[in-house]
Parts: C-alpha cells; sequence; structure tokens
C-alpha cells in the first residue's frame, strides 16, 4: 500500500511539473518585457529633454534620432517618429517585443512623450 502513495506522488509531480516550468517561465518573460519597456521609456524621456535643451540646433531631429538608435537596442528608422517645433519636442517610439521563451506573441511597446520650453522651464509630459 505504501507503494501506491509513492507512485501516485511521483505521477502528479510529472504532471505539474510542466505547468510550473511553463508559469516560471512567464514570469521571466514579463519581467524582461518590463525592464526593456523601462529602458525604451527612459531613453525617450532623456532624447525629449535633450531636444529641449538644444532646441536652437538646426539638425536637432537627427541628433534626437541617433540618440535614440545608440540608446535603444535594436530599433530601426520606422519605429521612431519625431516632431520638432517652435518651443515643443515630440518624440515616438514604437517597437515590438520578441519574448525570450516564445510561449507569447510578440508585445507592442508603444511610448510617447511631448515637451515644451515656457519661460525657460522645461515641460515634459507622457502621451
Amino acid at each position: 500500500m505504501n507503494l501506491n502513495k509513492k507512485g501516485q506522488v511521483l505521477v502528479a509531480f510529472i504532471i505539474m511539473m510542466p505547468l510550473i516550468l511553463m508559469l516560471i517561465v512567464n514570469i521571466i518573460d514579463i519581467g524582461l518585457y518590463g525592464v526593456e519597456k523601462r529602458k525604451i521609456d527612459d531613453s525617450v524621456k532623456s532624447s525629449v529633454r535633450y531636444g529641449l535643451k538644444n532646441i536652437s540646433d538646426e539638425n536637432i531631429e537627427n541628433k534626437i534620432h541617433a540618440l535614440l538608435i545608440k540608446n535603444i537596442d535594436g530599433i530601426n528608422d520606422n519605429d521612431i517618429n519625431i516632431t520638432v517645433s517652435n518651443n515643443y519636442v515630440k518624440v515616438k517610439v514604437n517597437k515590438k517585443y520578441k519574448p525570450l521563451f516564445k510561449l507569447n506573441n510578440s508585445l507592442n511597446t508603444d511610448i510617447s512623450y511631448y515637451g515644451t520650453v515656457n519661460d525657460s522651464k522645461i515641460e515634459i509630459k507622457k502621451e
């Protein structure tokens, strides 16, 4: 009778193990997505701040673009939208995050910040 219970526990463990592993893998993937999204968010915000501080530069759009390409891994030109006008800078980045373990579909990271300069005061807001 004691051997039968050991076999039941082993079968239950074997059945539950793939579910536990899938749960752990999804938790890791969601954590990595959060880190990636935060990195993109920080890069977009700092590029808006850089653009507002150097708004008089005639090549500011190209410099903001180069800053984003340098700081965000795997981003291309189609993922970046920059608008610069008088005392106004808007940067929008749309990047797909491909999960590490391919259990989820790709997640879309769409981040947009805009900023203005009023009386030498820089204001940056998330859109």
